[in-house]
């Protein structure tokens, strides 16, 4: 039996490319799309994707059924919202996702003015690693650091976003790393796990470091900031970050070694709900008047 379960596991590996990070999308494991995908081709008697290496490119069967999926999904999502409380009261809940630093650094000191603001307005956080809660409808109002490509979303550039490469000089010495004679890209390093090798800082690691294993993974950024200040290694972190833990320096210079930019996305169907709109034009305020913190080009 075919069900609509189904197709959110082929909307994934479409829209994210490969089977890990569909499975992340899905909060599954890899093995469990692999065996999802297979199933659900034997059931429609056809080949939805083509394996290129690790990636998953559509077929022209594909095409016709992925369309047609999306398609449902929009459909859902619009009897789901119109369904949802929609007056233009400044009450009721509103569901913020954005990636686990930005959440813990940025964000959270901001809301606590939010919600003196606006006492009648409950807010649901939802702070992690991968930013698909919005495909998923898990979220109102969500902050990526790359554009999301959706006709489904409404897409706001709120700020410039700088990363650089950080370490304590005094730790790193002592745990032999002579920082004088050294090369950057001779340094050791420390990075997330592999599921999140799609992360931008993540791809500049593997560059700058031509591939060589780092000498600590972790899916917590707070453990890859403990550990750069233990001298275990370098970080690539948000400027934003990084510029505010006392003991770190940034080793890569003093310009961003990366350049992205933040957006707000929210859903097209709830533009105009009221107490979505107040948390987005207070998070697009806030974000203005800290762009040099977020750019990195404000330095400690």
């Amino acid at each position: 039996m075919f069900e609509w379960d189904d197709l959110r596991y082929l909307l994934a590996i479409e829209r994210a490319g490969t089977l890990s990070s569909a499975a992340r999308q899905l909060n599954v494991s890899h093995t469990t799309v692999g065996r999802r995908l297979a199933m659900i081709e034997h059931a429609l008697g056809t080949k939805v994707f083509h394996r290129r290496g690790a990636h998953y490119i559509r077929t022209d069967s594909g095409k016709i059924v992925l369309e047609r999926a999306s398609t449902i999904e929009r459909d859902i999502k619009s009897l789901l919202l119109a369904a949802h409380d929609r007056d233009e009261t400044l009450s009721g809940m509103v569901r913020l996702a954005a990636p686990l630093a930005l959440t813990v650094s940025f964000v959270m000191p901001h809301l606590s003015e939010f919600c003196r603001l606006y006492p009648a307005i409950r807010l649901e956080v939802n702070g992690e690693l991968n930013t698909f809660s919005m495909a998923k409808g898990d979220a109102d109002v969500g902050l990526r650091i790359s554009q999301p490509v959706s006709d489904d979303f409404d897409i706001r550039k709120i700020a410039d976003f700088g990363f650089a490469l950080y370490g304590d000089r005094s730790a790193l010495a002592t745990n032999g790393a002579d920082l004088a004679s050294t090369r950057l890209e001779d340094l050791p390093y420390v990075a997330y796990g592999e599921e999140f090798a799609d992360l931008v800082e993540e791809r500049w690691l593997r560059k700058l470091f031509k591939n060589a294993p780092p000498r600590l993974r972790s899916n917590a950024i707070n453990v890859l900031v403990k550990a750069a200040e233990a001298g275990m290694g370098v970080a690539a972190l948000p400027c934003y970050l990084g510029d505010r833990v006392a003991s770190l320096q940034r080793l890569s210079g003093a310009a961003p070694v990366l350049r992205e930019k933040l957006y707000l996305v929210t859903h097209r169907e709830q533009r105009h709900v009221r107490r979505i709109r107040v948390l987005v034009d207070h998070l697009a305020r806030v974000a203005a008047n800290d762009q040099a913190l977020l750019s990195g080009l404000e330095p400690k």
